[in-house]
């Protein structure tokens, strides 16, 4: 009969088996590449001033991400948003 240390460690050995198995089967799902904008591209893109597009990215009005000291808006955030002018 186990006992109930035996048991667990078994429990924690199938879970660590499964999760070993569910990383491997994302590793072979094909990666998609997401498509980022500069500001200057996506004002270019729908038609506003660059200072418009940054004045929306501090407001929260269009989707953008910080890497270094730049902002980028990914290509989905077109979709979502319709420049006034």
């Amino acid at each position: 009969m186990m006992n109930r240390i035996d048991m667990l460690a078994d429990e924690i050995s199938d879970l660590q088996r499964r999760v070993h198995e569910l990383e491997l089967k994302a590793s072979m799902q094909p990666k998609t590449e997401q498509v980022y904008f500069s500001q200057q591209q996506f004002a270019r893109l729908i038609n506003c001033s660059v200072q418009t597009v940054h004045n929306k990215i501090k407001a929260g009005e269009i989707e953008a991400v910080k890497v270094g000291s730049r902002w980028r808006i990914p290509a989905r955030a077109l979709s979502n948003f319709k420049c006034l002018g």
